[in-house]
This record gives C-alpha cells, sequence and structure tokens, in this order.
C-alpha cells in the first residue's frame, strides 16, 4: 500500500480530493489558505459527524503535503475533537 496506506483509505482520500477539486474546479496550486478554510467550514456546517469531517481534513492535508508539497496551505488544520459523552 502507498505510504503505509490500507486500499481503502486510498480509496477514501482520493474520493475525498477529488470530491473537493471538484468543488472548486480550480487545480490545487490555485487553492489558497482561505480557500481551504471555507471547505473545512463548510463540511463542518453539513451536519457531519466529527469523525468524518477529520477524514475528508485527513485526505486534504496529506494531499497538500505530500503529493503537492505544499504543507504551508494546511499547517492551520487542527482536527475536530469528538463530543464528550456523559456516562449512563
Amino acid at each position: 500500500a502507498r505510504a503505509g496506506f490500507v486500499l481503502k483509505t486510498q480509496q477514501r482520500y482520493f474520493r475525498d480530493v477529488r470530491t473537493m477539486m471538484a468543488y472548486f474546479r480550480r487545480p490545487p496550486r490555485k487553492l489558497t489558505q482561505d480557500d481551504l478554510r471555507h471547505y473545512v467550514a463548510l463540511l463542518e456546517g453539513k451536519g457531519l459527524g466529527p469523525s468524518r469531517v477529520q477524514q475528508q481534513m485527513s485526505a486534504i492535508k496529506f494531499f497538500f503535503c505530500k503529493t503537492a508539497a505544499q504543507p504551508e496551505k494546511v499547517a492551520w488544520m487542527s482536527f475536530p475533537t469528538p463530543p464528550t459523552r456523559l456516562p449512563t
């Protein structure tokens, strides 16, 4: 598996990055930090759970750090923490 990721993770990352690129309709090198912040806010606003948002952010971060060699575009990213559940 590439970069130590299992095939399912690779496929999910590819799908998530492809979805992001379809949203912006321009090459990754032309995206700014503000563009990416907007996209992450959009994901969070869709009502997705923290783990799904984190999955998509991981894909974006991997893409810009490893594939596009532009880690500065995602250096600001921090992952959402799941809500703490009270004991029942």
